[in-house]
């Protein structure tokens, strides 16, 4: 299928590498080929070989693509960590305390 779901592209993001992992999260900060080059000990063509690999993995028609995905990965990080963060700290009220 060209068109992955939603559902597929977390299936397919489970076999993702740790190497993969890094890229996307590089990817997400909106880092340079040659930022996530020096980052990684590659040269930025390689970079673009491995963000062409994970695009083919993730069922991403091109960088544009695997930008947006990893820009709303990041974002959802932030989401649940700063979820996380006022829960903790008391923020959120807890249903059945009130």
């Amino acid at each position: 299928n060209p068109f992955p779901s939603a559902a597929e592209r977390l299936q397919r993001e489970r076999t993702l590498t740790d190497r993969d992992q890094e890229i996307l999260m590089c990817v997400g900060d909106f880092d340079s080929n040659g930022s996530i080059a020096a980052r990684l000990g590659v040269k930025p063509k390689t970079v673009e070989a491995l963000k062409q690999q994970l695009c083919h993995k993730l069922g991403l028609r091109g960088s544009d693509e695997l930008l947006g995905y990893a820009v709303l990965k990041q974002y959802a990080r932030w989401w649940i960590a700063q979820a996380v963060h006022k829960r903790r700290s008391g923020s959120i009220e807890r249903r059945g305390t009130e």
